[in-house]
């Protein structure tokens, strides 16, 4: 890792012009590898596909059908899905109907420690469903299903899937940390991923306030729409043009 570090940091040093994906990425970056003279700050944008996701069903009352919480990342430590687990059984031991539809791959220690984690709360498979590895443009039908969108990473550059989920227009509870705050900005709940009481907390709050839920649906749909693929394209070659003008000069 000293050694990659170090590498990075060479590379970064040299570079005629750096693009970050956050103010985050480069904040932290540049504290490691010192501060650069030519840096650009340029979003991610999101398919069009995410923008156009239609809800199926309304809100479920008198419990006549579970929540489904959905959840889409890779599997691994800084991910936080035993903390989500965790946070969703609490959530189901105070009266909640609730289930958890995980989505995103995963392999070697880190699928152990999901099914080990998974077995324990939900034995029997009740609430807790790990769908693996799905097609990008598989995912606006899942989101299509959800009732609620939880992002409990603790390590983002950006955070796409939450930018999907927001599109969506799908209230969201999602981790304090890194990125993602500057990307949901006021139209979420947050939490520490790494505490299951913080994120059961959270998730509660949307459950327990219909107000509050459809208010912060509708300012991620809103916020979403900052974000643009045309958007990011155009500030990209702007970037690219003034870099390569000036190394020439």
């Amino acid at each position: 890792l000293e050694v990659l570090r170090h590498v990075h940091t060479l590379s970064l040093r040299r570079a005629a012009g750096v693009i970050f994906l956050s103010r985050y990425a480069s904040e932290i970056t540049q504290k490691s590898c010192g501060r650069l003279s030519n840096y650009r700050i340029i979003y991610h944008g999101v398919d069009q596909a995410f923008k156009e996701v239609l809800l199926e069903s309304s809100w479920p009352l008198r419990n006549e059908r579970p929540i489904n919480c959905l959840y889409v990342s890779p599997t691994s430590p800084y991910k936080h899905q035993s903390e989500v687990i965790e946070a969703i059984a609490k959530l189901r031991e105070r009266g909640y109907k609730i289930r958890l539809i995980l989505v995103g791959g995963g392999e070697g220690q880190d699928k152990k420690s999901l099914l080990k984690q998974m077995r324990q709360f939900d034995p029997k498979g009740a609430y807790i469903r790990w769908i693996g590895d799905v097609e990008h443009n598989n995912l606006p039908s899942l989101y299509s299903k959800a009732d609620l969108f939880i992002f409990a990473s603790s390590c983002e550059a950006f955070g796409i899937t939450l930018l999907e989920a927001m599109s969506a227009g799908l209230p969201i509870a999602c981790s304090c940390k890194s990125s993602l705050p500057e990307v949901l900005g006021d139209a979420g709940i947050f939490s520490d991923p790494e505490d299951a009481d913080s994120i059961s907390s959270a998730i509660e709050k949307l459950l327990s306030d219909p107000e509050l839920r459809v208010d912060l649906a509708k300012r991620a749909k809103t916020r979403s729409k900052e974000f643009s693929w045309e958007k990011c394209a155009e500030e990209t070659f702007l970037f690219l043009k003034e870099t390569i003008d000036g190394y020439l000069k």
